[in-house]
Protein backbone atom coordinates (compact mmCIF):
# COMPACT_ATOMS: atom_id res chain seq x y z
CA UNK A 1 0.00 0.00 0.00
CA UNK A 2 1.03 3.57 -0.59
CA UNK A 3 2.09 5.34 2.58
CA UNK A 4 1.60 8.99 3.46
CA UNK A 5 2.92 10.37 6.73
CA UNK A 6 0.40 13.20 6.93
CA UNK A 7 -2.61 10.93 6.34
CA UNK A 8 -1.32 8.41 8.86
CA UNK A 9 -0.85 11.13 11.50
CA UNK A 10 -4.40 12.34 10.88
CA UNK A 11 -5.69 8.80 11.34
CA UNK A 12 -3.68 8.38 14.55
CA UNK A 13 -5.26 11.60 15.85
CA UNK A 14 -8.75 10.30 15.01
CA UNK A 15 -9.29 12.92 12.31
CA UNK A 16 -10.86 10.43 9.94
CA UNK A 17 -12.52 12.80 7.46
CA UNK A 18 -9.36 14.85 7.10
CA UNK A 19 -7.37 11.65 6.62
CA UNK A 20 -9.78 10.51 3.90
CA UNK A 21 -9.40 13.87 2.21
CA UNK A 22 -5.63 13.61 2.39
CA UNK A 23 -5.72 10.09 0.89
CA UNK A 24 -7.76 11.49 -2.01
CA UNK A 25 -5.09 14.14 -2.50
CA UNK A 26 -2.39 11.46 -2.50
CA UNK A 27 -4.34 9.37 -4.99
CA UNK A 28 -4.75 12.28 -7.41
CA UNK A 29 -1.28 13.78 -7.29
CA UNK A 30 1.02 10.80 -7.55
CA UNK A 31 1.73 8.50 -10.45
CA UNK A 32 0.01 5.43 -9.01
CA UNK A 33 -1.10 2.20 -10.56
CA UNK A 34 -4.78 1.28 -10.75
CA UNK A 35 -4.22 -1.31 -8.02
CA UNK A 36 -2.66 1.31 -5.70
CA UNK A 37 -5.53 3.72 -6.37
CA UNK A 38 -8.03 0.98 -5.59
CA UNK A 39 -6.31 0.24 -2.28
CA UNK A 40 -6.40 3.92 -1.36
CA UNK A 41 -10.09 4.05 -2.32
CA UNK A 42 -10.76 1.11 0.00
CA UNK A 43 -8.74 2.74 2.77
CA UNK A 44 -10.70 6.00 2.36
CA UNK A 45 -13.89 3.97 2.73
CA UNK A 46 -12.44 2.58 5.97
CA UNK A 47 -11.62 6.12 7.19
CA UNK A 48 -15.19 7.24 6.54
CA UNK A 49 -16.53 4.20 8.40
CA UNK A 50 -14.44 5.18 11.45
CA UNK A 51 -15.68 8.78 11.44
CA UNK A 52 -18.48 9.68 13.82
CA UNK A 53 -21.72 10.67 12.13
CA UNK A 54 -22.32 14.39 11.71
CA UNK A 55 -25.21 15.66 13.79
CA UNK A 56 -27.39 17.78 11.56
CA UNK A 57 -30.31 19.90 12.68
CA UNK A 58 -33.60 18.11 12.45
CA UNK A 59 -35.26 20.65 10.19
CA UNK A 60 -34.29 24.09 8.94
CA UNK A 61 -36.96 26.63 9.90
CA UNK A 62 -36.80 29.17 7.08
CA UNK A 63 -39.54 31.33 8.63
CA UNK A 64 -37.52 31.65 11.84
CA UNK A 65 -34.51 32.81 9.80
CA UNK A 66 -36.68 35.33 7.91
CA UNK A 67 -38.05 36.73 11.21
CA UNK A 68 -34.53 37.06 12.61
CA UNK A 69 -33.37 38.87 9.45
CA UNK A 70 -36.34 41.25 9.57
CA UNK A 71 -35.75 42.00 13.25
CA UNK A 72 -32.09 42.71 12.57
CA UNK A 73 -32.91 45.00 9.64
CA UNK A 74 -35.39 46.93 11.81
CA UNK A 75 -32.89 47.21 14.65
CA UNK A 76 -30.14 48.67 12.45
CA UNK A 77 -32.45 50.94 10.49
CA UNK A 78 -32.54 49.13 7.17
CA UNK A 79 -36.21 48.25 7.30
CA UNK A 80 -38.46 49.85 4.66
CA UNK A 81 -42.24 49.86 5.02
CA UNK A 82 -42.92 48.87 1.42
CA UNK A 83 -39.92 46.57 1.04
CA UNK A 84 -37.94 49.21 -0.85
CA UNK A 85 -34.20 48.75 -0.63
CA UNK A 86 -32.47 51.80 0.91
CA UNK A 87 -29.45 51.26 -1.29
CA UNK A 88 -31.54 51.50 -4.46
CA UNK A 89 -33.13 54.70 -3.12
CA UNK A 90 -29.68 56.22 -2.70
CA UNK A 91 -28.70 55.27 -6.25
CA UNK A 92 -31.89 56.76 -7.65
CA UNK A 93 -31.29 60.14 -5.99
CA UNK A 94 -27.77 60.37 -7.43
CA UNK A 95 -28.82 59.58 -11.01
CA UNK A 96 -31.61 62.18 -11.13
Amino acid sequence: MVEDEVAQKLEAAGLWRRAASRWLDVMQHHGLTDQQRDRIRQHRKYCFSCAKPINSPEKLDVMEIARAAKTTQERIGLSQPEGVNKRSDVRNTHTS
